[in-house]
């Protein structure tokens, strides 16, 4: 059981809203996602919704400013992040920032630090730290961001993964070898209670041989949903 509200933040959605009773049993396929709330309208329709989990994508207005809800390659928004965690705190539904730009990391955590106890759902940090098949985008250095993350909210859980332009329905791609440089970035993540990393069109990726001395824990909602980012495919938790 999480010990007050940042003890929420590193719970996985599944036991988290299994105890406090928004899902009946547990099972990942019940924790209901809404991505991309990148604007006041989506993120007034995601509030108003049943869903568990709300994702946002986050970077600096025009590359220098506040932070700003937008996905590449818009560079502003209608809503700030300042705005959009004031507004979610007010609920209970759990959080994923995805970062587009590691100079919005350590602003976004200031602010995601100011909210604190208001926030009692999960939390989780999203960084695309090696290039993957079909990324257009430069991948966060992954150094600074795990350092970064690490330092300001160990409590949240750390996400990990490739930039890619992957959907559903295109041939499955290959990491060419990057399998393996993920599971070195993995095991330097020991300060981070809980780690995911997106491995759903990776199959090699799902043995405990590969993982090494990891494990994988269960099938994410997002992969067993069958919804639109099949790559969130894998829970994972240090031995």
């Amino acid at each position: 059981m999480a010990s007050g509200p940042r003890g929420s933040w590193s719970e996985w959605p599944v036991d988290h809203f299994l105890r406090t009773g928004s899902i009946g049993a547990r099972d990942g396929a019940a924790v209901r996602w809404f991505h991309a709330a990148n604007s006041r309208a989506r993120a007034a329709e995601a509030a108003r919704s049943d869903v568990h989990m709300v994702e946002v994508d986050v970077q600096l207005r025009g590359g220098h400013e506040e932070p700003v809800l937008a996905h590449p390659p818009d560079t502003d928004s209608d809503i700030t992040l300042q705005e959009w965690l004031a507004q979610v705190a007010s609920t209970a539904k759990g959080i994923k920032l995805d970062f587009k730009s590691l100079a919005a990391v350590g602003p976004s955590l200031e602010l995601l630090g100011r909210v604190g106890p208001a926030l009692a759902s999960p939390v989780w940090l999203n960084g695309d730290v090696l290039p993957g098949p079909c990324g257009s985008c430069a991948p966060l250095d992954a150094r600074a961001f795990l350092r970064a993350v690490t330092a300001s909210c160990p409590e949240a859980t750390l996400s990990l993964g490739w930039t890619t332009a992957w959907q559903p329905g295109q041939d499955t791609p290959s990491l060419s070898g990057q399998e393996r440089k993920m599971c070195i970035l993995w095991k330097t993540c020991s300060s981070s209670e809980k780690t995911l990393i997106k491995v759903g069109f990776i199959t090699t990726f799902l043995s405990h041989r590969t993982l090494n001395s990891k494990k994988p824990l269960e099938s994410n909602a997002e992969c067993r949903a069958g919804n639109a980012w099949p790559c969130h495919a894998l829970y994972c938790e240090p031995l």
